[in-house]
């Protein structure tokens, strides 16, 4: 049976650097929901994940070269602002 996929568009063993506050982590696509310590770092990284998912689908949709490279964000919870940047490697 096959394993559905954590974020559509990229295989759950894709490797990818998150990086926070100068801090980078190297993990897997599945990997970024355990990763991290606390709940926002994981929210933050689930929505730079999602967001470079839908910049490639935009851009395979228009026929335009899909970007492979950063996917950057900034995650802002009620007080604290975080920014997170997701590479693929």
């Amino acid at each position: 049976m096959r394993t559905k996929t954590y974020i559509q568009g990229f295989k759950n063993s894709q490797k990818i650097r998150v990086m926070f506050e100068g801090i980078g982590v190297y993990t897997s696509v599945a990997g970024v929901s355990s990763v991290f310590a606390t709940y926002t770092h994981s929210l933050a990284a689930n929505d730079a994940l999602l967001r470079l998912s839908y910049m490639r689908y935009i851009a395979q949709k228009d026929g335009a070269l899909i970007p492979t490279g950063v996917g950057m964000t900034s995650y802002n919870t009620s007080q604290v602002g975080t920014q997170v940047q997701v590479d693929l490697i």
